[in-house]
């Protein structure tokens, strides 16, 4: 029996994970228990995690995969204890207790997995045992007491089975008990791990049945009405279930001779393997040995050894091959398979101890046969044994083994045993299936009442306007949204038509509409309207025809989705749209306008290097090269328009910005400025460029506040803030400005607002203005903001972080360059740019190289580097349309020499690498256009740089 049952243990897993999983199935519909709702789902959870882990262990052992691992288990086990402490907390507990008892559960659980994950093996094995135990008890008290709240005898049995599954499922995991630490151990399987093992099948199946019977009693008891009605269905569960037991009873004794027919089989074949091999050895040869350590080194042993290991290698499955010869009373090995070296050599003449009683008979009986499984010292086997005779004679002089590892003979046996297991429960699932099929037939007209409930909760708690409509456009039904916008009573029907709630423009829209609806199609279309007097808004109507009860007969199924935010929000982004190719187009132009004023400026610091101090023709010269100050500062207005970039920050005097930028923007209008500017103002690190932009749109919104005149007071002065001020600023020294007009002032509702994209009170202009201060000032670490009055007027105070430096009061003389030698490779794409650029570095006394891109400025560097006439400095233009820029150029060059003097210049005077130059790998920066003097002072800086 023991021998059948061991057979049979991969299809003891299957029944207990086959239980288990009715157990999950039958959790989950007890799950909506009147007295106990959603308790019975946690004791599905563990039967699920129970089957996974049966099935897991039963299936991967058999493909090849490792035998479960220690830390596996102990997730198993916790899994299992946490679904069990729920199902019993949320039944034994109060609801005020049920926290602590978690918590007290959870706390167990995290010293289990610490003691677990560190290897305290002789701590968390105990503890675990301990925690299922617990566990097991708790959870059988809370099914229990189930049993004698809903005074139902059979769960009084399903606290048994469970008891007796809990059980047999937590003695398994203390040491000594069932240590599956091996392929032999799990294959092997001894006498207590199959009574295990067939323990937790029938408690398995057990619970499954009782809960199953419990379930149909709950059936039963419904009203008489339903059970008249279903009487026959139920009888009808009850033959499935037995049809399921005996195709479970068929299908093990199925699997059970499909094995034992295989095991035979293999046995047969392996005595034709060893048979074989028997034939292929010289009895001759074997006569010669003396079965002793006299028998090493001679060419017989060695020629036999030869060959046994050329078998046992060509034999895959083949784990060893020897010669014995029988020494009464234990066979002696004369030659085996293994090398000298090996750890599993046997020398000629080693008795064989381990050889049971059995086998002895056998090799006294002389026939041959297989034997197995044995285990001795090397492992599990199972043995092939055939003798090799004297051919005249008969006499027998030698016996020849064959070993193949038991696990693997196994794992064979059971991986073909899967076939007809696997039947088994596709026929099992398949029964189930159609049992499940009948259950729900049996809930059928209650969830069709729920789901009606449910689409008409779905209907009236839909915020879109949903009507029912009949061929003549009159409403049959509307939801409750509906009847709130159109100012009708709950319960009522609007006397008017859906067509007279549109005015007369959109008639002939809604016409269209009407002719494909009514032709079977759906229609959509938009348009405004406006709703029990409240301002016009814009819709978007979908209309389906459907059919109605009547024959032939059509209905419409309207929806109305308000989409005036939409719509605005649709407005808005295409209104962004066209500003960023405006903006694509600003910064294109921008960055040829440097490059034009990079010619005239540079062509203009040469000249007045060549001419004498006084003449007329410098102060033109001087008159030319302010006026390309002025248009380089208008092209970074365009740079900061187009891409709002990061400020390239200077030391700078803002007093003095401030008075050429609000002097500038309001000459021509009737409003003045008025300053007061501190004296000792403070200095700022800032973009003067950008911080210009912010006076100038402030400037520009006063004017247009000011249509008739007025004044616009400046005023500037120092500020410390202290954390206690009121300012998302962190403390600090800045410098703060107030600009004060004499408008109509804003509405406070719309002062919140002021800085979003696009919002304007104004009839012109784009709403950017204030957003772009805002966006400016924040990049520069300040804050704005704006207090107003109506008919006083609006004040916005801006903070920007000051700088306790002096800026230098002291102008360098023009002609004051630092003149230098060595050679310089010039990079630009634009031939002017580039002569304008060797002229001045010629002028300045250096030997210029040029190059069209990166690429062809790499070669040059590259050849000049080799030939050891290498360049003192680069100068890279950073953009290069169509071709390789500054940026690439300079990783490659930097790739072949480390040391290299890279200048990065560039027509974005806003590009972030020119401020932060030195992080993308150059040494310097220059923005176009490029003054000589400047220039001259950059390459004299780089040379200085290693």
């Amino acid at each position: 029996m023991l021998a059948l049952l061991q057979a049979q243990r991969d299809y003891l897993s299957f029944l207990t994970g086959l239980g288990c999983l009715f157990v999950f199935l039958l959790g989950l519909t007890l799950r909506r228990h009147p007295q106990f709702p959603r308790s019975f789902i946690w004791l599905g959870f563990f039967a699920l995690c129970q089957c996974c882990f049966e099935w897991f262990s039963l299936i991967m052992p058999v493909l090849g995969g490792p035998v479960l691992s220690e830390r596996l288990k102990l997730l198993q086990l916790l899994a299992n204890v946490v679904f069990l402490t729920e199902f019993g907390v949320s039944i034994i507990l109060p609801l005020k207790w049920r926290v602590w008892g978690r918590a007290l559960a959870g706390l167990y659980l995290v010293g289990l997995i610490a003691s677990a994950w560190v290897g305290l093996s002789q701590v968390w094995l105990p503890a675990a045992v301990i925690a299922r135990l617990a566990t097991s008890i708790w959870t059988i008290v809370a099914l229990w007491q189930v049993a004698i709240s809903t005074k139902s005898g059979i769960l009084h049995g399903a606290a048994l089975s469970l008891a007796g599954l809990l059980l047999s499922q937590a003695l398994p995991l203390y040491p000594g008990i069932v240590p599956w630490q091996n392929w032999e151990q799990y294959f092997m399987a001894a006498p207590d791990i199959i009574q295990m093992s067939v323990l937790r099948s029938l408690f398995s199946l057990c619970l499954a049945l009782t809960l199953w019977i419990y379930y149909q009693n709950q059936l039963w008891q419904r009203t008489a009405e339903v059970a008249a009605l279903w009487r026959w269905p139920l009888y009808g569960s009850f033959a499935l279930v037995l049809v399921i037991f005996l195709t479970l009873g068929i299908g093990g004794l199925a699997t059970g001779w499909y094995g034992r027919y295989l095991d035979a089989d293999m046995r047969q074949i392996l005595i034709t393997r060893v048979r074989t091999l028997a034939s292929a050895l010289n009895p001759e040869a074997i006569k010669q040995l003396q079965g002793n350590e006299a028998d090493l080194g001679t060419e017989v042993y060695e020629n036999l050894k030869k060959k046994l290991i050329s078998i046992r290698q060509a034999n895959g499955d083949c784990r060893f091959v020897y010669l014995m010869v029988w020494r009464s009373p234990y066979p002696v090995l004369l030659v085996d398979s293994e090398d000298v070296s090996s750890t599993n050599y046997s020398p000629p003449g080693q008795i064989y101890y381990e050889a049971s009683a059995e086998l002895k008979t056998l090799l006294q009986q002389g026939q041959a046969f297989v034997k197995g499984p044995n285990s001795d010292r090397w492992g599990t086997w199972i043995s092939g044994f055939e003798f090799i005779r004297v051919a005249v004679t008969g006499q027998n002089l030698a016996v020849v083994g064959m070993d193949v590892d038991a696990k693997d003979w196994q794992k064979k046996i059971r991986l073909h045993r899967l076939l007809p297991l696997s039947l088994t429960l596709l026929i099992t699932l398949l029964l189930t299936g159609l049992y499940i099929f009948q259950q729900r037939l049996f809930d059928a007209g209650r969830h069709l009442s729920e789901s009606e409930e449910r689409y008409r909760t779905l209907v009236e708690g839909s915020p879109d306007i949903i009507c029912l409509l009949d061929q003549k456009w009159r409403f049959l039904a509307i939801n409750r949204v509906g009847l709130d916008r159109l100012g009708v009573q709950e319960g009522s029907i609007p006397d008017q038509s859906f067509c007279e709630l549109w005015p007369r423009e959109m008639q002939s829209i809604l016409t269209a509409a009407k002719q494909q609806v009514e032709q079977g199609r759906p229609a959509a279309f938009e348009g405004e309207m406006s709703l029990r007097g409240e301002p016009t808004s814009v819709w978007q109507v979908v209309l389906n025809p459907i059919k109605g009860k009547n024959k032939g007969g059509l209905r419409y199924v309207g929806i109305m989705t308000e989409i005036t935010e939409k719509k605005k929000l649709e407005e808005e982004q295409a209104r962004a749209d066209k500003l960023e190719s405006l903006g694509f187009l600003a910064g294109g132009i921008a960055h040829d306008f440097n490059n034009i004023l990079a010619v005239i400026r540079g062509n203009a610091g040469l000249a007045l290097l060549s001419l004498p101090a006084g003449s007329r023709e410098l102060n033109n010269l001087i008159v030319i090269e302010g006026a390309c100050l002025k248009a380089q500062s208008l092209a970074q207005q365009l740079l900061t328009f187009a891409q709002g970039g990061v400020p390239v920050k200077k030391l700078s005097d803002l007093k003095e910005l401030i008075q050429e930028t609000f002097i500038f923007a309001t000459r021509g209008s009737p409003v003045r400025c008025e300053f007061n500017l501190a004296t000792d103002l403070w200095a700022a690190e800032i973009d003067a460029g950008q911080i210009s932009q912010v006076f100038h749109n402030l400037a520009i919104n006063a004017v247009q506040a000011m249509p008739t005149g007025g004044a616009i007071r400046v005023q500037a002065e120092n500020a410390v803030l202290q954390t206690s001020s009121g300012f998302s600023l962190p403390p600090g020294e800045y410098v703060k400005i107030t600009v004060t007009d004499q408008g109509v002032g804003i509405l406070p509702k719309y002062l919140a607002k002021v800085f979003d994209p696009y919002f304007t009170t104004k009839q012109v202009g784009s709403g950017l203005g204030l957003t772009t201060v805002f966006s400016i000032v924040k990049k520069h670490g300040g804050d704005i903001s704006v207090q107003s009055t109506l008919g006083e007027g609006t004040a916005f105070v801006i903070h920007l972080p000051a700088s306790l430096k002096k800026v230098s009061s002291v102008i360098p003389e023009r002609k004051q360059v630092a003149f230098g030698h060595g050679r310089i490779l010039v990079m630009d794409d634009q031939a002017d740019v580039r002569e304008t650029l060797g002229k001045m570095l010629q002028r300045l006394g250096y030997e210029v190289d040029f190059a069209e891109d990166g690429q062809e400025a790499f070669e040059r560097y590259t050849a000049a580097h080799k030939e050891g006439r290498g360049f003192d400095a680069v100068i890279l233009d950073l953009t290069v349309p169509g071709g390789m820029g500054g940026k690439e150029a300079q990783a490659k060059i930097k790739a072949i020499d480390p040391q290299a003097r890279i200048i990065v210049t560039s027509g974005y005077a806003d590009d972030p690498i020119l401020s932060d130059y030195q992080n993308y790998g150059f040494c310097e920066a220059i923005a176009k256009p490029v003054d000589l003097v400047e220039l001259s002072r950059v390459i004299i800086r780089a040379g200085k740089k290693k």
